[in-house]
């Protein structure tokens, strides 16, 4: 018999692409004002950022899609969403896609660290 694996999480990924210019406001909006607000909501598990080239994710990790659903009605969420499409450095092309979290780990805290 297959052991069946109940899904403990959403990943959801947001995807943009940016001017690479504008890297730094988009990096300190992302950690100093996204971050905040982010971690606090209701069944959030994790947040990462990542940029590459013009290329830039938000990863979230959720306890439901509930949890994501709620965030269409969140006044704070919807505050940092229009705070980061003010800062004129996005590009037009954004997607959002979910995923089942099927495993794996963080080795170690992550934390920031100089490159």
């Amino acid at each position: 018999m297959k052991t069946q694996i109940t899904p403990q999480m959403i990943v959801r990924i947001w995807r943009t692409r940016f001017d690479p210019k504008g890297k730094d406001r988009l990096v300190a909006y992302a950690n100093d004002v996204s971050l905040p607000v982010l971690s606090t909501r209701s069944g959030v598990k994790g947040v990462f950022f990542a940029a590459k080239d013009d290329q830039w994710i938000t990863t979230t990790f959720w306890q439901s899609q509930a949890d994501i659903d709620r965030l269409d009605d969140d006044q704070d969420y919807q505050r940092i969403v229009e705070g980061i499409l003010a800062l004129g450095v996005l590009g037009s092309d954004q997607s959002v896609e979910t995923f089942i979290y099927e495993g794996g780990s963080t080795l170690a805290a992550v934390t920031p660290f100089p490159i």
